[in-house]
């Protein structure tokens, strides 16, 4: 295996909840409201005008694929 943890290890959900916890606390203090579930995020992002939207989104999306 070259990269992340094996299914079902025993490790697995221990670092998972150590990434995502570090990821979603980043996230939502700038401005996105970040939801968590067993194997997966959700960043939910609202603003009234499309570029700010754009800018703010473009943002978290490079901050998932940093830490990930």
């Amino acid at each position: 295996m070259a990269r992340g943890c094996q299914q079902g290890g025993i490790l697995s959900l221990l670092l998972w909840s150590l990434v995502v916890d570090e990821l979603t606390d980043g996230l939502n203090e700038n401005g996105c409201y970040t939801l968590r579930h067993a194997d997966g995020i959700a960043n939910l992002i609202s603003r009234k005008f499309s570029n700010t939207l754009s800018e703010l989104l473009q943002e978290a999306l490079g901050t998932v694929i940093t830490v990930m």
